[in-house]
């Protein structure tokens, strides 16, 4: 059966597109799957996935995250830099990324104390016991989102673990804590590029 040339024309059309949808799909797909799967302690809801964040207010009062304006981040953390703000679902992102990040400390951290137990502490009855693991759920986060030099977003969190604070975590920075081990811990989160950095469990003083 002889087709008219338009018709073929169409159809090839059609499916060069096709082809360009699934392909397009399967790259946009590929990168996040693992990072964004099963983030655990946040719901999944439309509410966390779709409601814009303003700066200042607290995402959900059953999590343990708020967003402060970058005006309140404490002053030796940045340099000049512009304010934004983020939304549910790159919480979700931060949240992912602040678990790998825990998970790489906390596997380095005990090699090395194993390290030094089997060697410069394997005579004495007091074993080393370093900074501790962090396990980031039983954490507050602040979370400081701007715009760097590059014009991606980055998002400065402070996190620590509940205590007797005199202040009001969801609208007041923590301010400087030298010491305090593993009850405090910092990173820093690029959303744009989805990685994370300058992950730093406090000394314990």
């Amino acid at each position: 059966m002889n087709y008219p040339a338009k018709f073929l024309f169409i159809v090839f059309i059609s499916i060069i597109f096709s082809s360009c949808s699934d392909e397009k799909n399967k790259t946009e797909n590929s990168g996040s799957r693992e990072l964004l799967a099963d983030p655990e302690g946040l719901k999944k809801d439309s509410f966390i996935l779709q409601k814009k964040i303003e700066i200042g207010s607290v995402i959900l009062s059953d999590t343990n995250y708020v967003v402060l304006s970058y005006s309140l981040a404490p002053p030796w953390i940045f340099k000049a830099r512009i304010g934004t703000s983020i939304s549910g679902s790159d919480i979700v992102i931060i949240d992912s990324l602040i678990k790998i990040g825990a998970n790489e400390f906390n596997l380095k951290n005990k090699k090395f104390i194993d390290s030094l137990n089997k060697t410069l502490y394997r005579h004495s009855e007091n074993k080393f016991t370093g900074k501790g693991s962090v396990f980031p759920d039983k954490y507050k986060k602040q979370c400081y989102p701007y715009v760097n030099s590059n014009g991606e977003t980055e998002v400065w969190v402070n996190c620590f673990c509940d205590g007797p604070w005199k202040f009001d975590w969801r609208k007041e920075p923590l301010g400087m804590v030298r010491d305090g081990g593993n009850c405090f811990f910092q990173v820093k989160i690029n959303l744009s590029k989805k990685t994370f950095s300058e992950f730093h469990v406090n000394d314990n003083g």
